[in-house]
Protein backbone atom coordinates (compact mmCIF):
# COMPACT_ATOMS: atom_id res chain seq x y z
CA UNK A 1 0.00 0.00 0.00
CA UNK A 2 1.37 3.39 -0.99
CA UNK A 3 0.87 5.77 1.93
CA UNK A 4 2.41 8.68 0.06
CA UNK A 5 -0.31 8.61 -2.61
CA UNK A 6 -3.15 9.21 -0.18
CA UNK A 7 -2.14 12.71 0.92
CA UNK A 8 -1.60 13.73 -2.70
CA UNK A 9 -5.08 12.56 -3.65
CA UNK A 10 -6.62 14.36 -0.73
CA UNK A 11 -4.81 17.58 -1.60
CA UNK A 12 -6.02 17.38 -5.19
CA UNK A 13 -9.59 16.79 -4.11
CA UNK A 14 -9.41 19.71 -1.68
CA UNK A 15 -8.04 22.00 -4.41
CA UNK A 16 -10.89 21.24 -6.81
CA UNK A 17 -13.45 21.51 -4.04
CA UNK A 18 -12.27 25.02 -3.12
CA UNK A 19 -12.19 26.02 -6.75
CA UNK A 20 -15.74 24.78 -7.32
CA UNK A 21 -17.23 26.49 -4.27
CA UNK A 22 -15.63 29.87 -4.96
CA UNK A 23 -13.81 29.85 -1.65
CA UNK A 24 -10.49 30.68 -3.18
CA UNK A 25 -8.56 33.21 -1.08
CA UNK A 26 -9.61 36.77 -2.10
CA UNK A 27 -7.28 39.11 -3.94
CA UNK A 28 -5.78 42.31 -2.48
CA UNK A 29 -8.26 44.77 -0.95
CA UNK A 30 -8.55 48.34 -2.33
CA UNK A 31 -6.50 49.52 0.62
CA UNK A 32 -3.73 47.09 -0.28
CA UNK A 33 -3.93 48.11 -3.95
CA UNK A 34 -3.27 51.70 -2.96
CA UNK A 35 -0.02 50.66 -1.30
CA UNK A 36 1.49 49.73 -4.65
CA UNK A 37 4.54 51.97 -5.32
CA UNK A 38 3.28 52.98 -8.76
CA UNK A 39 -0.17 53.78 -7.33
CA UNK A 40 1.46 56.04 -4.74
CA UNK A 41 3.47 57.78 -7.47
CA UNK A 42 0.33 58.28 -9.55
CA UNK A 43 -1.58 59.79 -6.60
CA UNK A 44 1.27 62.22 -5.94
CA UNK A 45 1.34 63.28 -9.61
CA UNK A 46 -2.41 63.92 -9.55
CA UNK A 47 -1.94 66.25 -6.58
CA UNK A 48 0.84 67.96 -8.54
CA UNK A 49 -1.51 68.25 -11.57
CA UNK A 50 0.84 66.13 -13.71
CA UNK A 51 -2.04 64.18 -15.24
CA UNK A 52 -0.11 62.51 -18.06
CA UNK A 53 2.52 61.34 -15.60
CA UNK A 54 -0.24 60.07 -13.31
CA UNK A 55 -1.77 58.03 -16.17
CA UNK A 56 1.62 56.46 -16.84
CA UNK A 57 2.10 55.55 -13.16
CA UNK A 58 -1.39 54.03 -12.75
CA UNK A 59 -0.85 52.03 -15.95
CA UNK A 60 2.31 50.51 -14.42
CA UNK A 61 0.30 49.76 -11.29
CA UNK A 62 -2.19 47.73 -13.39
CA UNK A 63 0.69 45.91 -15.06
CA UNK A 64 1.87 44.83 -11.61
CA UNK A 65 -1.66 43.91 -10.54
CA UNK A 66 -4.25 43.59 -13.35
CA UNK A 67 -7.01 43.21 -10.72
CA UNK A 68 -6.31 46.62 -9.16
CA UNK A 69 -9.79 48.18 -9.19
CA UNK A 70 -8.43 51.35 -7.55
CA UNK A 71 -5.95 51.91 -10.40
CA UNK A 72 -8.69 51.30 -13.01
CA UNK A 73 -10.93 53.85 -11.29
CA UNK A 74 -8.18 56.50 -11.26
CA UNK A 75 -7.38 55.86 -14.93
CA UNK A 76 -11.06 56.17 -15.83
CA UNK A 77 -11.33 59.57 -14.10
CA UNK A 78 -8.13 60.88 -15.69
CA UNK A 79 -9.10 59.79 -19.21
CA UNK A 80 -12.60 61.25 -18.89
CA UNK A 81 -11.85 64.61 -17.27
CA UNK A 82 -8.37 65.50 -18.54
CA UNK A 83 -7.58 63.51 -21.68
CA UNK A 84 -11.17 63.51 -23.03
CA UNK A 85 -10.51 59.92 -24.13
CA UNK A 86 -14.03 58.72 -23.40
CA UNK A 87 -13.53 55.26 -24.90
CA UNK A 88 -10.60 54.56 -22.57
CA UNK A 89 -12.60 55.96 -19.65
CA UNK A 90 -15.49 53.56 -20.40
CA UNK A 91 -13.07 50.61 -20.54
CA UNK A 92 -11.56 51.36 -17.12
CA UNK A 93 -14.97 52.10 -15.58
CA UNK A 94 -16.20 48.73 -16.84
CA UNK A 95 -13.14 46.97 -15.41
CA UNK A 96 -13.78 48.65 -12.06
CA UNK A 97 -17.40 47.42 -12.01
CA UNK A 98 -16.27 43.92 -12.93
CA UNK A 99 -13.77 43.84 -10.07
CA UNK A 100 -15.94 45.72 -7.56
CA UNK A 101 -19.62 45.11 -8.50
CA UNK A 102 -20.84 45.87 -4.98
CA UNK A 103 -18.79 49.05 -4.49
CA UNK A 104 -20.50 52.12 -3.07
CA UNK A 105 -19.19 53.94 -6.17
CA UNK A 106 -21.04 51.63 -8.57
CA UNK A 107 -23.95 54.00 -9.28
CA UNK A 108 -21.64 56.98 -9.80
CA UNK A 109 -19.48 54.92 -12.17
CA UNK A 110 -22.52 53.86 -14.21
CA UNK A 111 -23.65 57.49 -14.51
CA UNK A 112 -20.19 58.52 -15.67
CA UNK A 113 -20.16 55.75 -18.25
CA UNK A 114 -23.46 57.06 -19.64
CA UNK A 115 -21.97 60.56 -19.86
CA UNK A 116 -18.93 59.24 -21.75
CA UNK A 117 -21.21 57.41 -24.19
CA UNK A 118 -23.13 60.64 -24.84
CA UNK A 119 -19.91 62.49 -25.58
CA UNK A 120 -18.87 59.80 -28.04
CA UNK A 121 -22.30 60.05 -29.69
CA UNK A 122 -21.90 63.82 -30.09
CA UNK A 123 -18.51 63.38 -31.72
CA UNK A 124 -19.94 60.75 -34.06
CA UNK A 125 -22.75 63.09 -35.14
CA UNK A 126 -20.23 65.78 -35.97
CA UNK A 127 -18.21 63.33 -38.04
CA UNK A 128 -21.17 62.03 -40.06
CA UNK A 129 -22.76 65.45 -40.63
CA UNK A 130 -22.80 66.48 -44.33
CA UNK A 131 -20.31 69.17 -45.42
CA UNK A 132 -23.11 71.68 -46.06
CA UNK A 133 -24.24 71.52 -42.44
CA UNK A 134 -20.66 71.80 -41.21
CA UNK A 135 -20.19 74.93 -43.34
CA UNK A 136 -23.43 76.35 -41.97
CA UNK A 137 -22.23 75.72 -38.43
CA UNK A 138 -18.95 77.48 -39.19
CA UNK A 139 -20.82 80.44 -40.71
CA UNK A 140 -23.00 80.70 -37.64
CA UNK A 141 -19.90 80.70 -35.44
CA UNK A 142 -18.36 83.51 -37.50
CA UNK A 143 -21.58 85.54 -37.34
CA UNK A 144 -21.71 85.08 -33.59
CA UNK A 145 -18.13 86.29 -33.26
CA UNK A 146 -18.89 89.39 -35.38
CA UNK A 147 -21.97 90.18 -33.30
CA UNK A 148 -19.92 89.83 -30.15
CA UNK A 149 -17.31 92.28 -31.47
CA UNK A 150 -20.01 94.76 -32.53
CA UNK A 151 -21.64 94.52 -29.10
CA UNK A 152 -18.33 95.22 -27.37
CA UNK A 153 -17.71 98.20 -29.69
CA UNK A 154 -21.15 99.64 -28.94
CA UNK A 155 -20.50 99.26 -25.23
CA UNK A 156 -17.27 101.27 -25.58
CA UNK A 157 -19.04 104.01 -27.56
CA UNK A 158 -21.81 104.21 -24.97
CA UNK A 159 -19.30 104.45 -22.14
CA UNK A 160 -17.43 107.26 -23.96
CA UNK A 161 -20.69 109.16 -24.60
CA UNK A 162 -21.68 108.84 -20.96
CA UNK A 163 -18.26 110.12 -19.89
CA UNK A 164 -18.58 113.16 -22.19
CA UNK A 165 -22.09 113.85 -20.91
CA UNK A 166 -20.78 113.76 -17.36
CA UNK A 167 -18.03 116.28 -18.17
CA UNK A 168 -20.47 118.63 -19.90
CA UNK A 169 -22.76 118.50 -16.89
CA UNK A 170 -19.90 119.42 -14.56
CA UNK A 171 -18.66 122.20 -16.92
CA UNK A 172 -21.76 123.97 -18.27
CA UNK A 173 -19.60 126.30 -20.38
CA UNK A 174 -19.49 123.57 -23.03
CA UNK A 175 -23.25 123.70 -23.46
CA UNK A 176 -24.93 126.29 -25.72
CA UNK A 177 -26.41 129.27 -23.96
CA UNK A 178 -30.18 129.39 -24.21
CA UNK A 179 -31.61 132.94 -23.96
CA UNK A 180 -34.05 133.39 -21.10
CA UNK A 181 -37.71 133.50 -21.92
CA UNK A 182 -39.31 136.97 -21.66
CA UNK A 183 -41.49 137.63 -18.66
CA UNK A 184 -45.23 137.38 -19.34
CA UNK A 185 -46.88 140.70 -20.11
CA UNK A 186 -50.11 141.73 -18.45
CA UNK A 187 -53.17 142.24 -20.65
CA UNK A 188 -53.08 145.55 -22.50
CA UNK A 189 -49.31 146.01 -22.16
CA UNK A 190 -47.43 147.27 -25.23
CA UNK A 191 -45.19 144.53 -26.73
CA UNK A 192 -41.48 145.46 -26.81
CA UNK A 193 -39.96 146.33 -30.18
CA UNK A 194 -36.54 147.23 -31.47
CA UNK A 195 -37.32 151.00 -31.28
CA UNK A 196 -39.15 152.89 -28.57
CA UNK A 197 -42.85 153.43 -29.15
CA UNK A 198 -45.10 156.07 -27.66
CA UNK A 199 -45.88 155.36 -24.03
CA UNK A 200 -42.73 153.25 -23.46
CA UNK A 201 -39.35 154.02 -21.98
CA UNK A 202 -36.18 154.05 -24.10
CA UNK A 203 -32.79 153.02 -22.72
CA UNK A 204 -29.67 155.14 -23.14
CA UNK A 205 -26.21 153.79 -23.92
CA UNK A 206 -25.33 153.99 -20.23
CA UNK A 207 -28.25 151.70 -19.33
CA UNK A 208 -30.36 154.43 -17.68
CA UNK A 209 -33.99 154.44 -18.93
CA UNK A 210 -35.03 157.60 -20.70
CA UNK A 211 -38.58 158.76 -20.23
CA UNK A 212 -40.61 159.11 -23.40
CA UNK A 213 -42.51 162.30 -23.92
CA UNK A 214 -45.89 161.92 -25.57
CA UNK A 215 -47.88 165.06 -26.15
CA UNK A 216 -46.03 166.83 -23.34
CA UNK A 217 -46.41 163.86 -20.92
CA UNK A 218 -43.53 161.71 -19.72
CA UNK A 219 -44.06 158.05 -18.73
CA UNK A 220 -42.09 155.08 -17.42
CA UNK A 221 -42.85 151.34 -17.90
CA UNK A 222 -42.30 149.29 -14.75
CA UNK A 223 -39.76 146.46 -15.05
CA UNK A 224 -39.06 143.46 -12.84
CA UNK A 225 -37.58 144.39 -9.46
CA UNK A 226 -38.24 148.15 -9.74
CA UNK A 227 -39.66 150.19 -6.87
CA UNK A 228 -40.88 153.81 -6.70
CA UNK A 229 -37.56 154.75 -5.10
CA UNK A 230 -35.44 153.11 -7.82
CA UNK A 231 -37.59 154.65 -10.57
CA UNK A 232 -37.34 158.13 -9.03
CA UNK A 233 -33.58 157.70 -8.71
CA UNK A 234 -33.27 156.65 -12.38
CA UNK A 235 -35.01 159.83 -13.52
CA UNK A 236 -33.49 162.16 -10.92
CA UNK A 237 -36.76 163.17 -9.28
CA UNK A 238 -37.98 163.01 -5.70
CA UNK A 239 -40.12 160.01 -4.75
CA UNK A 240 -42.85 162.34 -3.48
CA UNK A 241 -43.21 163.99 -6.89
CA UNK A 242 -43.42 160.55 -8.54
CA UNK A 243 -46.19 159.53 -6.13
CA UNK A 244 -47.97 162.88 -6.64
CA UNK A 245 -47.92 162.27 -10.41
CA UNK A 246 -49.58 158.86 -9.84
CA UNK A 247 -52.27 159.42 -7.17
CA UNK A 248 -53.77 155.92 -7.40
CA UNK A 249 -50.41 154.11 -7.29
CA UNK A 250 -49.92 151.42 -4.61
CA UNK A 251 -46.12 151.05 -4.27
CA UNK A 252 -46.55 147.48 -2.99
CA UNK A 253 -48.69 146.34 -5.91
CA UNK A 254 -46.88 147.66 -8.97
CA UNK A 255 -47.08 145.34 -11.97
CA UNK A 256 -44.47 144.59 -14.59
CA UNK A 257 -45.36 146.57 -17.73
CA UNK A 258 -47.44 149.13 -15.77
CA UNK A 259 -47.08 152.67 -17.11
CA UNK A 260 -46.29 155.43 -14.56
CA UNK A 261 -46.57 159.15 -15.12
CA UNK A 262 -43.45 161.20 -14.51
CA UNK A 263 -43.62 164.78 -13.30
CA UNK A 264 -42.74 167.39 -15.90
CA UNK A 265 -39.07 168.04 -16.29
CA UNK A 266 -37.91 171.19 -14.59
CA UNK A 267 -36.96 173.94 -16.98
CA UNK A 268 -33.36 175.19 -16.77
Amino acid sequence: MNFFGVPRALCGALFFALLGTGCWPPGPSPQDEQKDPYFIVGSNRVRGRDFKGAIEAFTHSIENNPRSSAAHFELAILNEQHEKDFAAAIYHYQRFLTLQPNSDKAEIVKARMDGCKQEIAKSSLMLIAPPSQLREIENLKESLQKLTLERDDLKKQLAAAQARAGRDFVNPSNTPVVPPKPAPRPPGATPPTGSPTPGTTATSQTGTPKPTETAGRRTHTVKSGETPGSIAKQHGIPVTKLLDANPGLDPKRMRIGQTLNLPPASRP
